[in-house]
């Protein structure tokens, strides 16, 4: 996962009182109307093209909602010390 991408995962946690689930599902989704219209869907933070999905799974590999969550518990971990 590009470090821009973890850092709006970060940013998401910090600022939004949805959980990762609903986040990881409007990113899953932007990512399908991304690949289907490359030329008119704006990128995700870190990528240039689509990422793939990662073998044997419907997601890019570290897009797991267990990786989305540990991403914003240690963000979150961190700033309320």
């Amino acid at each position: 996962m590009p470090p821009l991408l973890t850092n709006y995962l970060r940013n998401l946690a910090e600022a939004s009182p949805w959980g990762m689930g609903t986040h990881r599902t409007k990113l899953l989704n932007h990512l399908r109307r991304w690949r289907k219209n490359p030329k008119t869907t704006l990128p995700l933070p870190g990528y240039t093209t689509p990422p793939k999905n990662a073998p044997g799974l419907s997601h890019p590999h570290g897009w797991s909602l267990s990786n989305f969550e540990r991403i914003a518990k240690d963000h979150l971990n961190l700033i309320n010390r």
